[in-house]
């Protein structure tokens, strides 16, 4: 599911499709007829998302988790004392 996103409709649709039928390949085809203009997943994709529900309880996509940076006066510093040791930088 790395390069499709499907929205939260499609994806329930996907998942109850499957609880149905119990069939990710039936529920391929339920998707296609359903949602003719957008690319059919994988089976390997509704199972990702079954099992996403199942272990979450949610079809959302977790946003990724990143470091926020603070700029510190020791931080400060340091840069200061880089910029001064290596007179070829030159900030624009």
């Amino acid at each position: 599911m790395a390069g499709m996103r499907y929205t939260i409709q499609q994806r329930v649709y996907l998942v109850q499709t499957y609880f149905k039928y119990e069939s990710a390949r039936k529920g391929c085809r339920k998707f296609r007829c359903q949602f003719p203009r957008e690319p059919v997943p994988s089976r390997q994709a509704i199972h990702y998302l079954v099992n996403k529900l199942t272990t979450t309880g949610s079809l959302v996509d977790k946003k990724p988790d990143r470091e926020r940076t603070v700029l510190t006066e020791e931080k400060l510093d340091e840069t200061g004392t880089e910029l001064e040791t290596l007179p070829r930088i030159f900030l624009l």
